[in-house]
């Protein structure tokens, strides 16, 4: 038996798997996120800690022959986010998250810090990343950062509690810009340029091997009998596509989820930082990746429905999925007659509610609804806010492909897979095929529990197989035309308000 840990940003989902990869059990546990302030994201790692831990007695709890048996437990966790802890492992303050935008400036004074921070880390510096939220803290929190003596993951802060020790993986450190993409190892230049060391980092290994075992005491409150490994682990995306079978040479993954990403496998280093484009180790040995970033996706449906259609369900993201898409299914069917029906008023939306990545890099980009008229119904915005995130990730793919991606057709996964009508429109909109398969909702927690697997010496080959498609979502080539020519107005907005922000 083996469990993977998903660590999200609104959850955790943790699932018991046994030798055949079928899933036995799951619990889950929601978060909730801080926004003190315009920009900041933060949450308490002490409370990702207690619902790790009320997953793991649940699992437990309700399968006690299972869990006797655990091998292995796997971690996948969201990316970027900064735990300082002290020298007695407290947490010193909230852990700054992967969509806080505060640290624009500090990019710049990184960049000029280490002029070929690009060189060696393959990324642009970016607020959601790691090491300029160290700068910050230096700057305005400096008491604190005085005090730092660990700068953890925030799946590896979990794994500090399950183990007792420091560890990182290649993947997810790679989002920290500290690493060194190429050499798979911190870079001390770095690290000094904003004083920090070696010492301040956790030990790195690969995703797949083993970074030590559960404590004792967590064995007996969960009823194992074996001394079970936890696995490197991967960040979430390398995780998800781990999960999804996405480890070979030009395999590709969409990922529909609180934010939404594209991911493309490689087998080097494949850098184009120009192009607001990462570059990260893979989750697996001798593997890397490239990969864009749009902040917000289901963030930004969820948001349209509160919203727009007044009647979002707080407790169930997906549910709140589905029912913008049913909602505009009924008023815009996806045929050049709906269009033509409700051609007027039919307005256009930038989805940049909490800044941007890829293309933008910039994290004060605002979203943005325009050509609205008097013709201009719920309906028609609601419709405008799903478009608006299939533009996004067909700027988003067209900047991987410039980058030298070569993609026949993409894997999807996340809870936005369910929502059909916006994967037509994302499908039509990239113009490629989306290959749903039968884990595309699981994503993260399967990919850990691989790793899990594969940390106790299983053959990668055997482990990472790709699972059953389901559906094939095919570009509605009548509707085309139509969304080309819509796409072209989207794109030329950005550039023509951003400097009002």
């Amino acid at each position: 038996m083996y469990i993977g840990i998903d660590l999200g940003t609104s959850s955790v989902k943790s699932i018991l798997i046994d030798e055949n990869q079928s899933i036995i059990d799951s619990s889950s546990v929601e978060f909730s996120i801080s926004r003190p302030y315009p920009l900041w994201s933060e949450q308490d790692p002490k409370e990702w800690w207690a619902g790790v831990l009320q997953t793991l007695k649940s699992l437990s709890a309700n399968n006690p022959k299972e869990m006797k048996n655990l091998k292995a437990i796997g971690i996948s966790g969201q990316m970027h986010g900064a735990v300082l802890l002290d020298n007695h492992d407290d947490v010193l303050r909230p852990a700054i998250l992967w969509n806080d935008g505060r640290c624009q400036a500090e990019c710049e004074e990184l960049e000029k810090l280490v002029p070929d921070l690009r060189e060696i880390t393959s990324n642009i510096a970016m607020a959601g990343f790691t090491a300029p939220k160290l700068l910050w803290v230096k700057k305005f929190e400096n008491d604190i950062f005085k005090k730092v003596n660990k700068v953890l993951l925030p799946k590896d802060y979990i794994r500090l509690k399950l183990t007792g020790k420091y560890v990182a993986e290649m993947s997810d450190a790679s989002g920290t810009l500290w690493l060194d993409n190429n050499k798979r190892d911190w870079s001390d230049k770095i690290l000094n340029a904003q004083g920090l060391s070696r010492d301040h980092m956790p030990k790195l290994i690969e995703g797949s091997e083993n970074s030590g075992t559960l404590l004792k005491e967590f064995q007996d409150l969960l009823g194992c009998e074996n001394n079970v490994i936890i696995a490197g682990g991967g960040g979430d995306n390398a995780s998800t596509a781990v999960g999804m079978g996405i480890v070979n040479d030009d395999d590709t993954l969409i990922s529909i989820g609180t934010s939404g990403v594209i991911f493309n496998v490689s087998n080097k280093v494949n850098a184009h930082p120009e192009l607001t484009v990462h570059s990260f180790c893979h989750a697996l040995p001798k593997k890397w990746h490239t990969m864009v970033v749009n902040l917000a996706v289901s963030s930004a449906i969820n948001w349209g429905v509160e919203v727009l259609a007044n009647d979002r369900d707080p407790n169930n993201i997906i549910k709140n999925l589905l029912s913008l898409g049913e909602q505009v299914k009924a008023h815009i069917p996806l045929t050049p007659k709906g269009f033509e029906e409700n051609n007027n008023g039919l307005p256009i939306f930038l989805p940049y509610l909490s800044g941007e990545r890829t293309p933008c890099n910039d994290m004060n980009a605002k979203g943005m609804m325009t050509g609205l008229t008097l013709e201009t119904t719920t309906a028609k915005m609601m419709y405008a806010v799903l478009e608006g995130v299939a533009f996004n990730f067909r700027q988003s793919l067209e900047c991987l492909q410039q980058a030298g991606a070569k993609i026949s057709h993409i894997f999807a996964s996340g809870g936005g897979t369910q929502n059909l009508y916006l994967m037509d429109l994302i499908a039509t909109s990239m113009n490629v095929e989306l290959h749903i398969t039968e884990e595309s909702a699981v994503g993260g927690a399967l990919g850990a529990g691989r790793l899990a697997m594969i940390s106790t010496g299983k053959n990668i080959a055997d482990v990472t197989h790709k699972p059953k498609v389901t559906n094939i979502i095919k570009p509605l080539k009548n509707i085309q035309t139509i969304l080309d020519t819509r796409y072209n107005t989207y794109q030329k907005i950005y550039p023509n308000v951003k400097n009002l922000y």
